[in-house]
């Protein structure tokens, strides 16, 4: 693993390549909004367990070992998404969401992952666990109840379960046309 500077980094779970191109559909359906909104990448869709931010290289073979230890608490699992909605909320949105439902092996997991990688020196986070998956980010609304109405009207497709079968430890590039990732390891769930 690369052992220089420092690097970017989240623990993260990856979405199948076809549920991104469902998630993408949904963009752009969203896209009538009017205003300034970053759409992620459907590729770069995903759930985040844990962001370490900035992390020296040298650090990064004792993270991948402490995830490894936090995948042996659980087995693969199933996951499915519930609806669309804004942070903190409807009326101030600053990112455009879709949840997903709150399995107790996902609660279970991100606990584990917040708790293993204290011992690396992160603090654990101020804010509860919510499970969501980032679709944009509002730079600027010029209107608000379209937005609304944008949220409430979009119909998910049949966005099926999806099963969960691995962490990623990712590297972030940030870049002018939007944040590259990059997988640095992948551990099995191991329960």
């Amino acid at each position: 693993m690369e052992q220089t500077s420092t690097i970017r980094t989240f623990a993260a779970i990856k979405i199948p390549e076809e549920l991104q191109n469902k998630l993408g559909s949904i963009q752009n359906e969203l896209k009538t909004i009017p205003g300034r909104i970053t759409w992620v990448a459907p590729e770069n869709i995903h759930l985040t367990l844990k962001f370490l931010g900035e992390v020296e290289g040298r650090k990064l073979d004792k993270i991948t070992r402490e995830l490894n230890k936090a995948s042996e608490v659980c087995s693969p699992f199933m996951l499915e998404f519930t609806e669309l909605g804004a942070f903190p909320n409807l009326e101030r949105p600053r990112v455009i969401w879709i949840g997903i439902s709150g399995n107790e092996q996902l609660h279970r997991l991100q606990r584990e992952v917040e708790q293993r990688l204290r011992k690396c020196g992160f603090a654990p986070e101020s804010k509860r666990f919510s499970p969501h998956l980032t679709l944009g980010r509002i730079r600027s609304l010029k209107d608000r109840p379209m937005l609304r109405t944008a949220v409430s009207s979009v119909r998910l497709p049949e966005l099926e379960e999806f099963r969960i079968d691995n962490i990623y430890l990712m590297r972030s590039q940030l870049r002018p046309d939007g944040p590259w990732y990059t997988k640095l390891a992948v551990i099995p769930l191991a329960g």
